[in-house]
């Protein structure tokens, strides 16, 4: 979804990320291995949720944690933190979409019931960038 420019020729999502940081957050609370889910596709096998580690992999793309500039510990290094919530905004579709962006893009946005349960992306990232480009019509 994301390009250099502010300006798009087509939209395609698929059970995409829309924010960063709220994408950290809810990887971050579920724990590496911590879940077995059976899925309808191997109803015979279960598998681990590791979903954990790309808290990991975002921190260490943006510069660190993103959440420490609203929960500071004795620790923690604010100005980190700050950019690392800065580095999440710009690198999150959300940033990018609204109505008057996407007026005359074509827009597709796919999630699938299983979206955040199975897979590692909740649906309801895509549910927030409909709202962002529908604006007050999604009201």
């Amino acid at each position: 979804v994301q390009a250099a420019s502010n300006e798009f020729a087509a939209i395609s999502a698929w059970a995409s990320i829309a924010d960063l940081q709220t994408w950290w957050e809810q990887r971050r609370e579920r724990k590496d291995n911590d879940v077995r889910v059976k899925t309808n596709h191997h109803p015979h096998k279960k598998r681990h949720a590791r979903y954990a580690k790309y808290a990991r992999h975002i921190e260490a793309a943006c510069g660190g944690p993103p959440s420490l500039a609203q929960q500071p510990n004795d620790d923690d290094d604010p100005a980190a933190a700050s950019a690392a919530v800065e580095q999440c905004r710009l690198r999150s579709p959300l940033t990018y979409l609204s109505n008057e962006t996407t007026m005359t893009t074509k827009l597709d946005i796919y999630a699938g019931r299983h979206d955040g349960r199975i897979g590692s992306v909740p649906f309801t990232h895509s549910l927030r960038a409909f709202r962002a480009v529908a604006g007050d019509a999604a009201a």
